[in-house]
């Protein structure tokens, strides 16, 4: 029945209001020296955050500890986010974003802060021509579970364009500081998307000649809610 087939579509969806003025809180951002990260780093600040940026992506368990342990000495925990802005491959990825919640969960900050997983390509939008990338791909599909198993980081992925450089700055930022609701946004040049659970579009008339069952036969179809499934 077709009527039981979800699928997720990408909403477009006006942009979180901006702050009325700047307010006050500590970031951690993790990410390379590269333009994304720069600009990152300056809008944040512009609001009127404190930024602390390790500005290598290589960190490994006893890495991150210790810059929890140095932000804890100088006052700078609790943090108001934590912004993961390495773009990873699809091996790497997801070993990283564990060691990174290990490390916030060793860290046992009596204010928990929210984790903001950002991917470049993560993610097929509807008008774009763009083409998904296997690493953002994997480090997205890793961090849902994230959702289940650490609901107090309020887990969230922002997924950007493939190549997003420091144009993209002031949209993440206007997301990050906005707080709200919404764990699965897209942020393109075309605007902002939210990812909602739709009923699926029928699937096209198959081509050709039907395939051939028996009445009297039973048969067991694995994968049934993929492609070839549906349309046997």
């Amino acid at each position: 029945r077709d009527d039981w087939l979800y699928e997720v579509d990408w909403k477009l969806e006006p942009p979180p209001p901006a702050p009325a003025e700047p307010g006050a809180g500590n970031w951690l951002l993790l990410g390379g020296d590269g333009p994304l990260e720069a600009a990152v780093r300056e809008a944040l600040a512009a609001a009127g955050r404190t930024v602390v940026a390790p500005g290598t992506p290589d960190l490994g368990p006893d890495d991150l500890r210790r810059i929890l342990l140095d932000l804890a000495a100088r006052g700078v925990l609790p943090l108001e986010g934590v912004l993961d802005l390495r773009d990873r491959g699809a091996e790497s990825g997801p070993v990283d974003l564990v060691r990174l919640v290990q490390a916030l969960g060793w860290a046992e900050a009596r204010e928990v802060p929210r984790l903001f997983v950002v991917t470049r390509g993560a993610q097929a939008i509807p008008g774009e021509s763009e083409e998904v990338r296997p690493g953002p791909a994997t480090v997205w599909g890793f961090a849902r579970s994230l959702v289940a198993e650490h609901p107090e980081l309020r887990p969230t992925r922002i997924d950007l364009a493939p190549g997003a450089g420091a144009e993209s700055a002031g949209q993440l930022v206007r997301e990050l500081l906005a707080g709200g609701p919404e764990d699965q946004v897209a942020l393109r040049p075309s605007g902002r998307r939210i990812a909602r659970l739709v009923p699926a579009r029928p699937l096209p008339p198959r081509a050709g000649a039907s395939p051939l069952f028996r009445s009297d036969a039973t048969y067991l179809v694995t994968g049934g809610l993929g492609a070839v499934g549906l349309e046997l």
